[in-house]
């Protein structure tokens, strides 16, 4: 559902590339603390929860310069089969679900271990 993922500022829209979503989408705001990390929702870094279930392991909220959602979400690890992956939740690839936000749903993650992948990919 990209209407819920991008209008959270998550990836790939919430880039100021693309205008922070054609403008659908606040623009990023510094987090207190973490000098690199600007966001659409500051409040939701470092509040116990890893994105708070409603954008999992988003871009950029859960990013090096967002220390990981504050803390809140574990350092992304390789994913075994896919060299240039890292993910916080491996075990959520090739589950039957399709996880379609980055970094999960890209080429690196082999499009979330086949669970997204696009047809031209098949």
């Amino acid at each position: 559902n990209y209407a819920r993922v991008d209008s959270s500022g998550a990836e790939p829209y919430y880039t100021e590339e693309c205008g922070y979503d054609g403008g659908d989408c606040p623009l990023p705001s510094a987090v207190e603390g973490l000098d690199n990390c600007k966001v659409a929702v500051p409040s939701i870094i470092g509040n116990g929860a890893c994105e708070d279930g409603i954008y999992v392991d988003a871009l950029p909220y859960n990013s090096e310069a967002c220390n990981y959602d504050g803390g809140d979400c574990p350092p992304p690890s390789p994913v075994e089969g896919y060299p240039n992956c890292f993910v916080s939740d491996p075990q959520s690839m090739g589950n039957g679900i399709c996880s379609d936000f980055l970094p999960y749903n890209s080429f690196e993650c082999g499009f979330d271990g086949d669970d997204c992948r696009p047809a031209e990919f098949a």
